[in-house]
């Protein structure tokens, strides 16, 4: 009879979970719950289960002795009979024990849940029978009350009560198993910057189209919470389909319908404005995602290429990498303090009105949820994004040392980084504001936001698992988690709604908070490395120290990448050097076309004392060259090289514009050459382009000019051009394997150079792996009197294994410019070593062949086996003067090798600091290193210095010195770039270092000081 009371009692607990779950999820009209993975960490099985038992241990200790007064309560004997406050911890070993094995209950399938909860009862009640007797007085040992038990009962006697017992733990562990999971899709805070850069970028051309802008800046409420919305349900309330449909056109053009339907012009009321700045950042959203998933015809969009690079094509890891660290590595390179308690508004009245016109015309089409749900989800969201921004910097260790691409990558890509989605973002946005003027009339939005068909979509949704947003954040897998870290922080989440159905989501202070600092730096993050202190740079001096002179050049735009590229030549032949700098992501006369790139001139000059100590450098510059009109995110200047390649004796300016032809993803590039003219300089008038003869459509070289280096190839004196295209197709189609292409001033005529030029060669690298990046670096040496050309493939690895990019160095014999030949190679052997990133050719004093700096600035550098530098960075100098074996692949690090090229090392000295991700010569005997990510991105700079001393056989040994330099900007990454030259002509060198995200006059507009020697 017991056993058929417990029976129905664990059928009723099911029929009572599976009634929960219809009241608070609402089931599909067509009865069916949609489930959904959560994938979360998977420890191993020991792991687990010494958890789970420390765990159930705490938990005993802690409650044994009100669970002791609450059996004495019991006790037919009477409370004080049975003891009273007397040994209270009566028991408690054997319950501790058998609290234990209750953690192999897994939460994942309901069979084993069931099954484990079975398996630990047979353990847990024989321990509560004799754990009560012992509480309840009737036994004063262990012994006692087993004795007792089995006397009056036999051994059945210690499995009293156990199927009560079963019933009651199996709807617990059912109900864990079939709750619907209260999980947020991840990326909020990209998404918000995403938008965010995109109204910076949005500048209305037509009249009509301004109060488009107004409003987003405006209801910056509504944006940001648009600017999340499209994920709102993803694994929340089982609405994850509806979710998915609202990032594509068929939404946003209900949406529009709705709001001219509902909200006629003219727009004067808030609720309309807030619709409408929350349609436009949807809208955002789902152009984001297409480059960021590799959506569409993609192959290489932003997590795509992380599979490849860092998790050995594993999509799915990448995925969740990317998602949930994406808002980390954020957080970490930029502030974003302005966010922190602002509240979000959600028309959620109206977007429940959009869903049913979506809807209604389609045959089985999901449930409309309801403005309650839609609120319910965006609250869990909301509160996600203020967790993240409290406490979430301290989980960039997490997941920046998963991945060096997503460090590296996250602003930059140009499928799918923040600046990439953003100026997709501003592009598309006259479209949308046509369709709130006139209608919806085309059959797409834009051409990067096409208004799929339903078989489109349908077929699409076959392969795009890759947008479904499984894996979360480290609280988002429970709201209520993220909202109790909000409370730890001294806030509450609060939720108003006003009778035209918007929304309101808020932080209020509470009266009481607990320490901050205590709570970072145990429950939530274990970081290898804690936040830079004031004096984290006591060892470095101020680089703007008052006893130098010294210049700093801004822009008044965001995220510019001013200084990204930095030369000097003599354009004008006046004897003066004129400094060339670029921001590529800076329009300068034709804003409203984003990411055109700038390129600005300043004119060479004796006397320095007329520049101001801080300029902007759009208004002092001598010649601004742009972009061409119509390409758009072409990031002209990205690349700059000096050349003289027309052998007139006036220095030439070679411009890349790698990512032109960008509407279509194929960004094949060009790169320009303006040619010097005496007394005239640098203009668009005297211009040519060098360009790639189209080769297919499937060999393109997306990229092309990536990388552009001057050097004498040819031996004649006078300086050739190189050209590295790290992301073209490499041989058999290999994407992003990496191509380079030569072109020699000998080819070209001294008096009228032709309007196109075309590469005198190019080649590939010998294994064209994908994704090796051949090209990403490239210098030429003197070896014996000969010319070498030595090529950095940072993506290389050996063939059938799974190791990930550790780089090479290739090494080419070059006669007269022409037909490389195999000498060499330089690998590592350390996963994401990337031996190769910079590389550079040095004459030692008293040497008769060139040495090489080959930096690996994503090294990781292990000081002890309990302590590891991930991202720390690595500076060789490389005795490569013996290097003479054909086809010889050298590993640096083979402590069995008969080879020791290592001279001397430069380390990084933090985790993720990216020592020498910038190489700069002073002399033959001092070198300048970058360091852009340490103390907290503000970033370093290095002067290594050398003695080279050479013995009676001929060795050299080197000793070396460094000095610290930075600049104290937080964020800023001083270091990005280096050159060192005398601008001023006093025989003194002069040092130009760029800092790529300094805020000094907008948020990361980015500077340029020169310092002044003397």
């Amino acid at each position: 009879m017991r056993r058929v009371i417990a029976v129905a009692l664990i059928l009723t607990g099911v029929l009572l979970i599976l009634l929960f779950n219809r009241t608070v999820v609402d089931l599909d009209r067509d009865g069916s719950i949609e489930a959904e993975p959560t994938p979360t960490y998977q420890p191993s099985f020991w792991q687990a289960l010494l958890a789970g038992a420390l765990a159930g241990v705490v938990v005993d200790v802690v409650l044994h002795p009100l669970d002791t007064i609450k059996t004495r309560l019991q006790s037919s004997n009477g409370f004080w009979a049975s003891g009273g406050f007397n040994g209270l911890y009566s028991g408690l070993l054997v319950g501790a024990i058998g609290s234990a094995p209750a953690s192999l209950q897994p939460l994942i399938h309901m069979a084993a849940a069931s099954a484990g909860e079975m398996v630990a009862c047979t353990v847990r009640v024989p321990g509560e029978v004799i754990k009560q007797r012992m509480q309840a007085g009737q036994a004063k040992t262990t012994k006692e009350s087993f004795v007792s038990v089995t006397q009056s009962g036999g051994i059945r006697g210690l499995f009293r009560g156990f199927w009560t017992t079963v019933a009651r733990e199996l709807f617990i562990a059912l109900a864990l198993v079939l709750a619907p999971p209260l999980t947020l899709g991840c990326g909020i805070n990209v998404h918000i910057e995403t938008t965010r850069r995109a109204l910076e970028l949005y500048i209305p051309t037509n009249t009509s189209h301004v109060k488009y802008k107004e409003v987003l800046t405006e209801f910056a409420d509504y944006t940001r919470a648009g600017s999340f919305f499209p994920d709102w349900g993803f694994s929340c309330l089982g609405y994850s389909q509806q979710a998915e449909d609202a990032h594509w056109p068929p939404f946003v053009q209900a949406a529009v319908q709705h709001v001219r339907e509902t909200y006629p012009q003219p727009w004067e009321s808030e609720e309309a404005k807030g619709l409408i700045a929350f349609v436009f950042a949807l809208t955002s959203h789902g152009i984001a995602d297409i480059a960021w998933h590799s959506l569409t015809w993609l192959t290489d969009g932003f997590i795509q290429a992380m599979s490849h690079y860092d998790f050995h094509d594993d999509f799915a890891a990448a995925h969740g990498v990317a998602d949930t660290g994406g808002d980390f590595v954020l957080r970490h390179a930029q502030d974003v303090s302005d966010l922190l308690g602002k509240p979000w508004k959600v028309p959620v009245k109206d977007v429940e009105a959009i869903y049913k016109r979506m809807y209604e015309t389609r045959q089985n089409s999901p449930r409309i949820p309801s403005a309650i749900q839609i609120g319910f989800c965006m609250r869990a969201g909301y509160a996600a994004l203020q967790a993240d921004l409290r406490v979430g910097k301290y989980l960039f260790a997490r997941y920046g040392q998963m991945s060096p691409f997503l460090v590296e990558g996250l602003n930059d890509y140009p499928k799918g980084g923040v600046q990439d989605m953003s100026a997709s973002v501003a592009s598309c946005w006259p479209e949308l504001a046509n369709w709130m003027e006139d209608g919806v009339r085309d059959d797409y939005l834009c051409y990067k936001f096409r208004l799929f068909s339903i078989e489109e979509r349908e077929r699409m949704a076959k392969t795009r698992a890759k947008h479904h947003h499984a894996r979360m954040h480290e609280w988002r897998g429970d709201p209520q988690l993220a909202e109790a870290v909000l409370r730890d922080e001294g806030f509450n989440i609060v939720s108003s709604a006003s009778e035209d159905g918007v929304l309101t989501l808020s932080l209020q202070p509470v009266a009481e908070t607990s320490s901050a600092d205590r709570r970072s730096q145990s429950v939530f993050s274990n970081p290898t490395y804690e936040e830079s202190k004031d004096d984290d740079n006591a060892t470095c001096t101020p680089l703007m120290s008052a006893d130098l002179r010294s210049v700093a050049l801004t822009l008044n735009a965001e995220f510019s990448g001013l200084g990204q590229s930095v030369v000097v030549g003599d354009f004008d032949q006046d004897g003066l050097p004129d400094l060339a700098t670029s921001a590529p992501y800076y329009s300068h006369s034709r804003p409203a076309i984003p990411h055109i790139g700038s390129v600005f001139i300043l004119k060479g000059r004796d006397n320095t004392d007329d520049l101001f100590n801080t300029a902007n450098i759009a208004d002092i510059a001598d010649v601004i060259l742009e972009g061409e009109e119509q390409q758009s995110q072409g990031r002209f200047g990205s690349a700059m090289a000096v050349v003289d390649l027309n052998k007139d004796g006036i220095d030439d300016l070679v411009v890349s514009a790698p990512f032109t032809d960008s509407k279509n993803w194929d960004m094949r590039g060009k790169v320009y050459v303006f040619w010097g003219e005496r007394g005239q300089g640098l203009s668009w008038d005297r211009s040519s382009v060098i360009e790639v003869p189209v080769r297919g459509n499937l060999e393109k070289t997306f990229g092309f000019g990536q990388v552009l280096v001057a050097e004498d190839l040819d031996g004649d004196g006078f300086k050739d051009l190189l050209i590295g295209c790290p992301m073209c197709f490499g041989k058999w189609l290999m994407p992003q394997a990496g191509e380079i292409f030569a072109l020699l001033g000998s080819d070209i005529p001294s008096s009228s150079p032709p309007a196109t030029l075309r590469p005198t060669w190019s080649m590939h690298s010998l294994s064209s792996l994908p994704y090796e990046n051949f090209g990403t670096t490239m210098t030429v040496a003197t070896l014996q009197n000969q010319t070498v050309l030595l090529v950095g493939a940072p993506g290389w690895r050996p063939l059938g294994t799974a190791s990930r990019r550790i780089g090479q160095v290739y090494a080419y014999n070059l006669h007269n410019g022409l037909d490389p030949v195999t000498r060499f190679g330089i690998t590592g052997s350390a996963d994401h070593q990337q031996i190769g990133t910079k590389i550079r050719a040095i004459r030692l004093p008293n040497t008769q062949n060139d040495q090489l700096l080959v930096a690996s600035h994503l090294e990781e550098i292990h000081h002890s086996p309990s302590q590891t530098f991930w991202q720390s960075g690595v500076v060789r100098l490389i005795n490569i003067t013996d290097l003479t074996y054909n086809n010889a692949i050298i590993d640096l690090e083979d402590e069995e090798s008969e080879f020791r090229a290592v001279l001397a090392r430069l380390e990084g000295t933090q985790q993720a600091s990216h020592m020498g991700s910038v190489l700069a010569s002073e002399t033959s005997d001092t070198v300048w290193v970058g360091e852009p990510l340490a103390d907290w991105e503000r970033g370093r700079v290095y002067k290594w210095q050398f003695d080279s001393k050479g013995d009676e056989l001929g060795q050299q040994s080197v000793s070396a010195s460094t000095i610290c330099y930075h600049t104290g900007e937080e964020q800023a990454r001083a270091g990005s770039n280096l050159i060192v030259t005398d601008l001023n002509r006093d025989g003194y060198p002069d040092l130009v270092v760029t800092s790529k995200y300094s805020s000094a006059i907008r948020q990361g507009s980015g500077q340029i000081h020169i310092i002044y020697g003397h």
